[in-house]
């Protein structure tokens, strides 16, 4: 099979596919290019049957579906070493998976930039015995289950089908050599791995912005069987501000001022994240559906700090819950060229007058509730359709309450 051929293509698969669907994928390929049963080229059929079936054994099984995933052919077996041992081992994996480590962050901290420390544990190369798992590098011998391989061949059966899989040796547990217990390194106790603990301090940017990651490179986890160590990821996780919402480079601070502040201007002071006051003065009225901003007042932009985004103001309005009639005439008369009241002139003498009142859904069911039992048991019917039409019982002056949401 070419190295160059991706093994989901070959099974006409997706990556994300099922072991199912990769199953079925397999069954109606294997049965139209098995040399006993495929028309015309036999030698071209035999080929894609073995390519079929090869792909078919790397991703019907999970962990080697998983090193393909991150490696790709690379971490397929070799040739063996000039020592007889099987360099199969070290080809698995060509670099441990990386280790991910979330840290929390405030929005000041990402806004001035800081160095945050860190404390990792994890699996690094026993330098003891310099990754052999033995005392005595002379003691170790040959598996003679998987002969240095470090993996053995079975056979599975698939309906008609019969299949060659590879799988790990558990006499030496993948290794290809076994070692004498008496000579096992008394570190390591033969697992070629110790735990550490390490100390890290990282720095963190002005304006870094989160989910972004940042990657210690070969300070990871490291695998006995692997070429490298791998990568430490740092996961930047921001928490909640009680002021400001984070939008990109943006800040988004909400205000909130009465509907005198929005009708005749204001001033009001916003202390920043790093504790500096920006005093707004403004005398235009205000919009409380209209967004306001305050130039180059944001965060830092990460790749150029001494740029900056934009602090986006939004406006609540508080509006009074009673005005007495004397301060309210004079807001007629002072808004009285704004006013959009118009004089209602009707030609009918069949109307109701109603009072507008605050919308409080669990009374508004209550209020439905009853008005539904009162209508049911009233002797004077409304028709629908037919509202303000004089019905018998009704009145021509009467007062209704009407609920707005």
């Amino acid at each position: 099979m070419s190295k160059d051929k991706n093994l989901y293509e070959i099974l006409g698969v997706a990556s994300s596919s099922t072991q199912k669907e990769i199953k079925k994928a397999y069954h109606k390929l294997a049965t139209k290019y098995h040399p006993d049963k495929a028309e015309g080229d036999t030698a071209e059929a035999s080929e894609k049957f073995k390519e079929v079936s090869r792909a078919y054994e790397i991703l019907s099984d999970n962990d080697k579906r998983a090193r393909y995933d991150m490696f790709g052919d690379s971490a397929e077996g070799s040739e063996p070493d000039s020592d007889g041992f099987s360099s199969m081992r070290q080809k698995m994996y060509r670099k441990t998976k990386p280790m991910l480590h979330k840290i929390s962050v405030t929005l000041e901290e990402i806004y001035t930039g800081t160095t945050k420390k860190i404390k990792v544990t994890r699996n690094i190369a026993c330098k003891k015995c310099d990754n052999t798992g033995t005392s005595d590098k002379s003691k170790m011998t040959i598996c003679r289950t998987c002969k240095g391989d470090g993996v053995i061949t079975v056979v599975r059966r698939i309906g008609p089908f019969a299949q060659q899989v590879q799988m790990k040796c558990n006499k030496c547990d993948g290794k290809g050599k076994t070692i004498p217990h008496e000579y096992l390194c008394k570190t390591c106790d033969g697992r070629r791995i110790v735990k550490d603990e390490k100390k890290f301090e990282i720095e963190i940017a002005p304006g870094s912005r989160t989910g972004m990651p940042i990657v210690l490179e070969g300070e990871g986890e490291f695998h006995p069987d692997a070429d490298e160590a791998g990568d430490i990821v740092i996961i930047l996780e921001q928490e909640d501000h009680h002021k400001f919402i984070r939008k990109g480079d943006n800040l988004v601070y909400k205000k909130t001022i009465s509907v005198f502040d929005a009708l005749c201007g204001t001033k009001f002071i916003i202390t920043h994240l790093d504790g500096s006051k920006i005093i707004v003065n403004t005398d235009k009225v205000i919009n409380p559906d209209k967004k306001y901003y305050i130039r180059n007042v944001g965060l830092p932009e990460q790749r150029n700090p001494t740029q900056k985004g934009d602090m986006i103001i939004h406006f609540d309005v508080i509006y009074p819950e009673k005005i007495d009639q004397k301060k309210a005439k004079k807001l007629k008369e002072l808004f009285s060229d704004l006013s959009q009241e118009k004089e209602v002139k009707l030609d009918t003498e069949n109307y109701y007058e109603a009072s507008l009142n605050e919308y409080n859904r669990d009374t508004s069911s209550d209020s439905d509730s009853d008005s539904t039992n009162s209508d049911s048991s009233n002797s004077d019917t409304r028709i629908p359709g037919m509202h303000g039409m004089h019905m018998p019982g009704m009145h021509n002056m009467g007062s209704a309450n009407c609920t707005a949401q």
